[in-house]
């Protein structure tokens, strides 16, 4: 009971955020910069303090737009009608996401310029070395490639959504079978139990292959191409 109540809280959230990605405007825009950036981290091999500065950049800034968001339905659902509060607590909320999205884009500029200025004077000797840390921002990239896939499919074929949970299973995986190969059959068991609760409660074989082919293809094109 008590794992399909976490389960169940995870997949409420990650509708919240399938939610926004599809309906907010400034959410696209924060996302598609978050996949530019993830994959100049990925081919100019950020360093694991330059790494962290991003990824956390990027979730403080597509998790106060999810706050501005839950705030405007909120303020919405209370007050359908126009009023001056009303309006204010919106212009508040978008202003923080706004300051926030500033200060970000600073400390985006300051990490990436030097990177490029490397690379325009000695071309690919001037691409750092790569480090461990090139799976976690390849980890960020596969789940929001994977819950912008969830959004797209939607209002148009919901049983066509990848599972985020699984893509997650599937990049451990991967990276397991690179890294770590005692624990390999240990998680491929553990991904096929999960699966087969899955496709017990409305997963398709569709969606299946759009997992595969985002967390386990991915993982490995972007490895090939970049690490």
């Amino acid at each position: 009971m008590f794992w399909k109540k976490l389960i169940n809280s995870f997949y409420f959230a990650s509708e919240g955020i399938t939610y926004a990605i599809l309906t907010q405007r400034n959410m696209k825009i924060h996302v598609a910069i978050s996949i530019i950036v993830l994959l100049f981290g990925m081919w100019l091999h950020f360093s694991f303090f330059d790494s962290l500065l991003i990824l956390i950049s990027i979730g403080l800034v597509i998790g106060m737009e999810l706050m501005n968001t839950a705030v405007e339905t909120v303020v919405d659902l209370v007050m359908p009608k126009f009023h001056p509060l009303a309006k204010l607590a919106k212009d508040l909320a978008a202003g923080s996401v706004l300051f926030l999205t500033f200060i970000v884009s600073l400390i985006g500029l300051i990490i990436i310029i030097p990177y490029l200025y490397s690379f325009y004077l000695y071309g690919e000797k001037g691409i750092q070395a790569p480090n461990s840390t090139f799976f976690a921002l390849l980890g960020a990239f596969l789940l929001i490639i994977t819950y912008t896939m969830k959004a797209y499919w939607k209002n148009k074929r919901e049983q066509f959504q990848p599972d985020v949970l699984v893509g997650i299973l599937f990049f451990t995986f991967s990276y397991l079978f690179l890294f770590f190969s005692r624990l390999r059959l240990i998680w491929f068991l553990f991904i096929v139990i999960f699966l087969y609760f899955r496709f017990k409660n409305r997963y398709t074989f569709f969606a299946f292959s759009q997992n595969v082919f985002i967390s386990v293809a991915g993982f490995y094109i972007l490895y090939y191409l970049f690490f």
